[in-house]
């Protein structure tokens, strides 16, 4: 199962001039894309299937393989299409179709914050690895430690899924605990996590065909 969830390493684009042709202008003549370096890269894009973009600061990109990805990005995928991502060493994020998730913060072995302004992503955080990721959005806020974790639609709620690892989700001013193989459902904004419950076989499977 393992094998679904994290992407084959490719390696991230080079910088400098690589880095601003992504802006879609010269580099001797652009100016607007400075912010676009070494140091505010977070990853890069190890798979794409369908229309995947990324906006930053109104400037927006079609994302093909081995493109970079900035802090700040809002990355969108179309209808049927797929993303992974690749930030830092250890974290592989996979986007199903009509998702939106904004790089808010991330630092390598320091971890940072994604926001999911819709659809579904499967973060995959490699067990024992430094750092915690945070997950922002309309269902709460869900605290990831070395942790596999499917957040998106599901059976017509939102639904959080610890493949392995522990999370934390913060929901309508509840906190709940989820180990692996258990799950939660938030119902609506606002609305509070269910008590932890294992999945069944068919609905994790489903949770899986949507981001990959």
């Amino acid at each position: 199962m393992n094998r679904l969830l994290t992407p084959t390493p490719l390696p991230p684009t080079r910088r400098g001039v690589l880095d601003l042709m992504l802006c879609g202008v010269p580099a001797a003549v652009s100016f607007s894309c400075v912010a676009m370096t070494a140091e505010a890269a977070a990853g890069y894009v190890a798979e794409v299937r369908g229309e995947v973009t990324a906006e930053l600061e109104a400037s927006r990109r079609v994302l093909v393989p081995r493109d970079t990805i900035f802090l700040g990005d809002d990355v969108v995928s179309g209808s049927e299409s797929r993303a992974a991502l690749r930030l830092g060493r250890d974290t592989s994020l996979r986007l199903g179709a009509n998702a939106q998730v904004r790089i808010d913060r991330f630092i390598v072995d320091a971890g940072g914050v994604l926001t999911l302004g819709g659809g579904a992503l499967l973060l995959e955080k490699t067990p024992g690895s430094s750092g915690v990721l945070q997950i922002r959005g309309s269902f709460g806020l869900i605290t990831v430690r070395g942790t596999g974790v499917f957040v998106g639609p599901s059976n017509g709620v939102i639904g959080i899924f610890v493949v392995h690892g522990q999370v934390q989700v913060l929901g309508g001013r509840q906190s709940v605990v989820l180990n692996a193989e258990e799950g939660t459902d938030i119902a609506a904004p606002g609305a509070l996590p269910t008590p932890p419950t294992r999945w069944g076989a068919a609905r994790i499977r489903a949770a899986y065909a949507s981001v990959t």
